[in-house]
């Protein structure tokens, strides 16, 4: 595995990924401990070039192949990328979401659920700076 960050313009991060075969434990140690390396709050496969749905994020939660359903009140949240260094963008995010992963069915409100959020959209191939609008500008 990977412990460089998969940066823009990599195509890789602008793909679909496929379905997760599994991630065994010391690919998800190492995903937590780069995350911890960087200061982020969450990190998906394909920013590590790996291209298939999973992710983690800082509170300790791994999402293997995860599905969400978002609710409450959509919001403008500033947010920055691990794979967009030195950029913040304004993304509308709501600030409620319902995840369902092979390991676990949770809520999440507010900060952590941007987190999911965020981390769910690089799954699909979506980065920040086409979702939301240059914060340094706008």
């Amino acid at each position: 595995m990977s412990s460089v960050i998969v940066t823009v313009p990599d195509v890789r991060l602008r793909t679909v990924c496929d379905q997760c075969n599994g991630v065994t434990d010391e690919m998800a140690r190492n995903m937590f401990m780069l995350l911890r390396q960087l200061s982020g709050v969450g990190l998906a496969a394909p920013q590590i070039g790996i291209m298939q749905r999973f992710f983690v994020i800082a509170n300790g939660f791994l999402f293997c192949n995860p599905k969400i359903t978002p609710y409450g009140t959509r919001i403008d949240v500033v947010e920055s990328c691990l794979s967009i260094p030195d950029q913040s963008f304004k993304v509308p995010r709501y600030t409620g979401v319902h995840i369902e992963s092979d390991f676990c069915c949770l809520n999440f409100e507010g900060f952590w659920s941007f987190v999911v959020q965020h981390e769910y959209d690089h799954l699909d191939g979506i980065l920040i700076d086409v979702k939301g609008r240059n914060f340094s500008t706008n």
